[in-house]
């Protein structure tokens, strides 16, 4: 885990105290990166019908094996803030008109050659399923960026 990150007062008036976020680079050597990377790829797996693998260190040569580019964020790039500046952004569309709009942005079924998906239902209690290594790396990579001690495996699982 990270150094510890300061305590910041958020607004003017604010009487929540929020650490800041931090970004971390990816690193095969990090067991919870490689968590994420294995339990999201294994569920990304199984949906399309292909073998999941469990090997860390199969995962970490792969991974090891990719090059990554640099970040470069975009200049001129504004995130919306308030609720008004997202609807504004979006130029007074609404979720469902941009999922509409998505839909449509689809190929057609018929064009996808039999590709065959098989839907995953959710069970916390299924330890072969990649379902928990997911939300436990995915949460603990959250905490990482705050500096905060990482959730175990239980502890998730019970929340």
């Amino acid at each position: 885990m990270g150094q510890s990150r300061p305590i910041i007062k958020i607004g003017i008036s604010s009487k929540t105290l929020f650490r800041c976020a931090h970004p971390h680079d990816f690193d095969s050597t990090n067991k919870t990166h490689l968590d994420f990377i294995t339990s999201a790829a294994n569920l990304k797996a199984v949906i399309y019908g292909l073998q999941p693998h469990r090997d860390l260190d199969l995962v970490k040569n792969f991974v090891d094996s990719v090059e990554v580019p640099t970040f470069v964020p975009q200049s001129g790039v504004r995130i919306a803030v308030t609720v008004a500046e997202a609807q504004a952004a979006n130029q007074g569309q609404t979720d469902t008109e941009t999922v509409e709009d998505l839909k449509k942005s689809l190929p057609p079924v018929m064009s996808l050659g039999g590709l065959k998906v098989f839907p995953q239902e959710f069970e916390k209690d299924d330890n072969s399923n990649f379902h928990m290594d997911f939300i436990v790396s995915a949460s603990n990579l959250l905490v990482e960026n705050y500096g905060i001690a990482p959730a175990y495996r239980r502890k998730v699982k019970l929340s």
